[in-house]
């Protein structure tokens, strides 16, 4: 039995190279920084949704979809492509490029040799807003002083509406002259019932994968949780600053126990008590992995490897390229086209 699963994996994750597609960054050659890989396939499809009723007796409207653009390279490094899930009021913008104009992740993964594909997380670019339950709450908006605090580019108290009065972190690494630019791209914050953002996930992993996926702040836990729903359907989970963990149990650790994870954080996480929260949270679900078995698993802590001045936005900050070479690295440790 155990013999059969292996090979309907493999032939899963065989599939997902033939099936799935991929969005060229051309941005990046003309950046001078060499050719990408031949793209064999660019475009897009939307996953999840349903039919609803709205307005006038018979209006019927398309709600609760998720959309996700792929760009499919002729020769990929690993069978499996890579899912980028952007957190909470961002779209999948978050990835392809940087604030301050630099090629984003999805270029960088694109040139190591990755088939990528980005996914808008829920009502944000352009997977349309649905319309709001009757007597829900309306969506949070996200400030500057948020983003500017939150998301640690300055210390707690620290935002200032004239730029030459804000306090950055003083070794901080995001791209100061981009911050207006990062600001036009958050969205109002939607908080669907979890049950449903886990089934869009879920959804999300049959139509795209097999892959590795990539989800950063509140997409993590999501990720986490519709992994457990799907488990033959996730190569790898890396987990970029997760909004705190889901409280693992043992038995779905070992659940998980297949399931190579990465935990990578920045800098200052000691300065928000939010933010130690969630760190301890997500630090007791990867002690649970390790002690469920999963010896592949791994939690990076930047400053700790000498990194320092990262932001929650680690896909922006001046750094970005070299952290995403760190995660290629680790996916390139776990021998993913093995069966297991």
């Amino acid at each position: 039995m155990e013999g059969a699963e292996r090979q309907s994996r493999r032939s899963l994750w065989r599939g997902a190279g033939i099936g799935l597609a991929i969005l060229a960054c051309s941005h990046a050659v003309a950046a001078g920084e060499g050719a990408l890989p031949a793209i064999a396939a660019i475009g897009h499809f939307y996953v999840a949704g349903r039919e609803a009723p709205h307005g006038a007796p018979g209006a019927r409207i398309e709600t609760g979809q998720v959309y996700v653009h792929y760009v499919r390279l002729a020769r990929p490094r690993l069978l499996v492509p890579l899912l980028l899930i952007p957190g909470g009021s961002l779209s999948g913008a978050a990835y392809e490029t940087t604030p301050d104009g630099r090629p984003g992740w999805q270029s960088d993964f694109l040139a190591a040799g990755y088939s990528v594909l980005v996914a808008d997380s829920g009502q944000t670019g352009r997977t349309p807003p649905a319309p709001l339950a009757a007597g829900a709450a309306p969506p949070a908006i996200r400030d500057k002083a948020f983003l500017w605090e939150t998301f640690r580019i300055g210390p707690p108290g620290s935002w200032r509406t004239d730029p030459g009065a804000r306090r950055p972190y003083p070794s901080g690494r995001f791209p100061l002259a981009g911050f207006d630019a990062f600001a036009r791209q958050v969205f109002p914050r939607y908080r669907p019932p979890l049950d449903e953002e886990v089934a869009r996930t879920a959804a999300l992993y049959d139509r795209a994968c097999p892959c590795v996926v990539v989800a950063h702040s509140a997409a993590g836990p999501i990720a986490e949780r519709a992994a457990l729903l799907r488990p033959d359907r996730v190569a790898a989970l890396v987990l970029v600053e997760p909004s705190g963990g889901i409280a693992l149990s043992r038995d779905q650790a070992a659940r998980l126990r297949g399931i190579p994870h990465l935990y990578l954080w920045g800098d200052h996480v000691d300065q928000d008590a939010g933010w130690r929260d969630q760190y301890a949270g997500a630090a007791r679900d990867f002690a649970m992995l390790r002690t469920a078995g999963n010896a592949s698993s791994t939690w990076i802590d930047l400053p700790r490897q000498g990194v320092v001045g990262n932001s929650h936005m680690l896909m922006m900050d001046d750094n970005s390229r070299a952290v995403a070479g760190r995660i290629a690295r680790w996916i390139a440790r776990q021998r993913i086209d093995r069966p297991r």
